[in-house]
């Protein structure tokens, strides 16, 4: 049996894979929406994966997102799809940003 690392890194090298592991893509506006996400906000994604929902909010929100995930292959493959997210490795309880450096995560 495959980790999960072994098995996000995979998936994030399999052609056409989704982008979009959580949930349907549309729940990145209605989140947004709810939360009240402005083009003004900077926002972290923890868990970015290959950074579709993070992409979709960015496009569609037009705030800035910074991605971060704990495997290095999948944050890589995630910023080789392009668009307007930087990413980062890292992990959720040793965040590589400092106190009060985003709006919401």
């Amino acid at each position: 049996m495959a980790s999960v690392r072994e098995a996000y890194v995979a998936q994030a090298r399999a052609r056409g894979s989704c982008e979009h592991w959580s949930g349907p893509p549309e729940m990145v506006e209605r989140i947004a929406g709810l939360l009240g996400t402005s083009s003004q906000d900077l926002v972290l994604d923890v868990g970015c994966g290959l950074g579709g929902p993070a992409r979709r909010l960015a496009r569609s929100v037009g705030c800035r997102v910074l991605g971060v995930d704990l495997v290095e292959p999948v944050v890589r493959a995630a910023a080789e799809r392009g668009g307007p997210v930087r990413y980062a490795v890292g992990r959720a309880e040793a965040l590589p940003f400092g106190d009060a450096t985003v709006d919401q995560v």
